[in-house]
């Protein structure tokens, strides 16, 4: 084959099947002129060859990057630890085989939530909203409802002197402003303006209690944002390497360690100490809730006793159970209990034991409008 008709044609007679034909071509020195201008044409093929050479460099490089993402994430990403766990509530015993529920340090539902999984959801929110309505700032109303009609709450503010986070008097003042009543299907057009601002207060306030250095979502953000230039700069230097060079394969290796930077932001914001050993107490307090009896509760106020951990068991898990010892306290269970709790009223027909489909649904509800935004 020549520059002109590159494609060389080879005939041959009685081949038979399975035989092979090998062609080499050679040239001697003779053959090429000192002052031959030899142009190596680009493929995909010979960008990407497969050397010793190539494979070597490009996993030194990958190791590289690894190792400096590792380094990185244990430098600024890794939390601090003192090996302590900090109690954050407990069941006291108060008499004889009973025992309630007490919270240490003042950490909420909120607090808990954001120090557990480093950010501010919808979780997080709701749960805040449970804590606020049992602690006496809100009433929460199942209003009444066709029988395949779907449910509905009113938020109702109530004065309390029980003292509020500056995160709780922002939510309470965004959901259900002083003097006003508002529906759980109308939250998405009322948090949608100020949940940035709740969100902040939260984050602000973490790092005010000494559980973090900084912001965990400023934290993500930055490393986020780092990690995206990274990506641009090996996609660059992706495409000078492909088309002027051989080492296509540590191309490939170089965006790899790019994308695995963008993937280390979100592992990047970093407990203190402090935060570490809340963490720990969460953990305890978590198991603590899924396998404290729960039959042993003040004897007549059971009701109160189980509300004040809800907010918890939202964000920590072991829900269901503390709900069936608070239906299990119903002194009555064929009479009615519209307004047998202080912070949620039903429907006249409205029995304690519906309390736990009530409040899923309340919950799935106020995420869904929450997340909605």
């Amino acid at each position: 084959g020549t520059f002109e008709q590159p494609e060389p044609q080879f005939r041959d007679a009685d081949v038979a099947p399975g035989d092979e034909i090998v062609v080499a071509v050679g040239y001697t020195p003779q053959d090429v002129a000192a002052n031959a201008d030899v142009v190596e044409r680009w493929s995909l093929d010979r960008a990407f060859e497969l050397s010793w050479s190539s494979v070597l460099i490009s996993l030194l490089v990958g190791l590289l990057g690894a190792g400096l993402i590792w380094l990185t994430y244990r430098r600024a990403g890794r939390d601090q630890t003192t090996g302590g766990a900090t109690a954050v509530a407990s069941f006291v015993p108060v008499g004889d085989g009973v025992s309630e529920f007490r919270v240490h340090g003042d950490v909420r539902p909120g607090h808990v939530g954001t120090v557990a999984d480093e950010r501010v959801d919808p979780l997080d929110v709701t749960a805040t909203l449970l804590d606020l309505a049992v602690r006496g700032h809100l009433r929460i109303t199942e209003l009444p409802h066709e029988q395949h009609g779907l449910l509905d709450w009113s938020l109702e503010r109530r004065p309390s002197e029980a003292p509020l986070a500056t995160f709780e008097a922002e939510l309470l003042d965004l959901v259900v402003p002083a003097g006003r009543r508002t529906l759980v299907s109308e939250l998405s057009d009322t948090v949608a303006q100020g949940i940035g601002g709740v969100q902040d207060a939260l984050y602000a306030e973490v790092v005010d209690r000494g559980w973090f250095d900084s912001r965990p979502d400023a934290t993500r953000s930055s490393w986020r944002t780092l990690g995206y230039l990274a990506v641009g700069v090996a996609v660059v230097a992706g495409i000078a390497l492909v088309a002027w060079t051989h080492l296509g394969l540590l191309a490939l290796v170089l965006l790899a360690v790019a994308a695995g930077l963008v993937w280390a932001s979100d592992r990047m914001p970093r407990r203190t100490a402090a935060g570490s050993a809340l963490l720990s107490g969460l953990h305890a307090l978590a198991g603590t809730l899924a396998t404290q009896p729960t039959d042993q509760l003040p004897p007549g106020r059971e009701l109160p006793a189980v509300s004040s951990l809800l907010g918890y068991t939202v964000v920590l898990g072991s829900k269901e159970r503390w709900l069936e010892a608070l239906v299990a306290a119903d002194a009555d269970a064929d009479a009615p209990d519209p307004d047998t709790l202080d912070w949620y009223h039903a429907p006249a027909t409205w029995h304690l034991q519906d309390l736990p489909a009530s409040l899923t649904q309340l919950i799935t509800a106020l995420q869904g409008r929450l997340t909605g935004r």
